[in-house]
């Protein structure tokens, strides 16, 4: 497992929109303090960032969004999590990609199955 760390850059990101809105005669805070805007502007920079690593390894994003959480109720953020090339269990309910994970005999105590592992707003 590959880690890519990712906060730094978020943090820059948000300093940087700050520091523009304050230049143009902005309060700082306008544009950075959306918990919920925050949150998809996480996930837009890991999916820059897969597809930063696929591009240069001449791979595909594989999505991992179900049935139900992000095929049902749409349970993802647009040009984020949902930008993907290929969903391969898409057409699966939850359930059924358990059942999957145990005929491929993954361990049921990692129940998720990751190439990277991102540590944005982890601290």
């Amino acid at each position: 497992m590959q880690n890519v760390e990712l906060s730094s850059t978020y943090e820059k990101l948000l300093s940087s929109i700050d520091w523009w809105t304050d230049a143009h005669g902005g309060e700082k805070g306008t544009f950075t303090s959306n918990e919920h805007a925050n949150a998809n502007t996480k996930s837009r920079l890991r999916m820059v960032t897969l597809y930063q690593i696929a591009g240069t390894v001449g791979g595909m994003v594989v999505g991992t969004g179900n049935k139900v959480e992000d095929y049902g109720i749409g349970f993802y953020t647009k040009y984020g999590d949902g930008g993907v090339d290929i969903a391969p269990i898409a057409d699966l309910y939850k359930t059924e990609v358990w059942e999957l994970g145990r005929h491929l005999g993954v361990d049921p105590r990692n129940h998720r199955l990751l190439l990277l592992r991102w540590t944005v707003g982890r601290q």
